[in-house]
Order: C-alpha cells, then sequence, then structure tokens
C-alpha cells in the first residue's frame, strides 16, 4: 500500500468541515471505548495498475463507519465520504462498493466503502 495515498486520504477527510462536523474521529486503530459515530481504516491492497510498463498501482482501501444512529444518518456520513475521498485530484479515485450492513449486538450500525484509486 502506498503509504501517501494513505496520508491523501487521511489529510482529505480529516480537513472536510462537513464531515468532522458529524464524526468523532478518524482511526487507524480506534482506541477501546470512542464516542460515535466515526470512521476507521480497513483493509488495503496493492495490485500492478492497468499498464504494462509497471508505472501504475492500483491501490484498494476500505473505509468502515460505526454510528449508533439511523441509518439515514449512517448514509449521510457515507455520502460525506464518497464526496471528500473522489474530491482528491491528485489520483483517478473510484467506490467499487458500499455496504451498510444491520446492527451489531451493540445496536450500531457499520457501513463499508470500498474505494479504488490508480497511482503513478
Amino acid at each position: 500500500m502506498s503509504i501517501s495515498f494513505l496520508e491523501v486520504l487521511y489529510t482529505a477527510l480529516s480537513s472536510d468541515s462537513e464531515l468532522s462536523a458529524v464524526i468523532n474521529g478518524i482511526y487507524y486503530d480506534p482506541p477501546g471505548e470512542v464516542d460515535n459515530p466515526y470512521l476507521v481504516f480497513g483493509a488495503e491492497q496493492d495490485f500492478p495498475g492497468r499498464l504494462l510498463n509497471d508505472t501504475e498501482r492500483a491501490v484498494y482501501q476500505t473505509i468502515h463507519v460505526y454510528s449508533s444512529g439511523t441509518r439515514k444518518e449512517l448514509k449521510q456520513i457515507m455520502a460525506l465520504v464518497e464526496t471528500s475521498v473522489k474530491g482528491i485530484s491528485a489520483y483517478e479515485i473510484y467506490l467499487d462498493e458500499t455496504q451498510v450492513l444491520a446492527r451489531d449486538e451493540d445496536n450500531w450500525l457499520h457501513g463499508v466503502l470500498e474505494f479504488r484509486a490508480y497511482v503513478r
């Protein structure tokens, strides 16, 4: 995984004032007790890109959204994350998949966004 791409993602998300107004943190590894809603960087994958000369990498990054609020609130946060990430002009970025998972035993909703970027 390109560390610089992960840093760019973190910077874009943490500097988005609209997103920052509705979440309580962005984590690589959240501490034990965290006020929700919050974001967590999940799985990272790095593969050869589309170019035959190997000057490009396809980088996949999962971002998780956790909230004890409503499904509508969770989807609004996911939309803000998508807008923020897709606003990064230095990379060609696509949202490949989103999921909203059922509430867990603690009554939390879990949203998942899977992004793909081409990095040169």
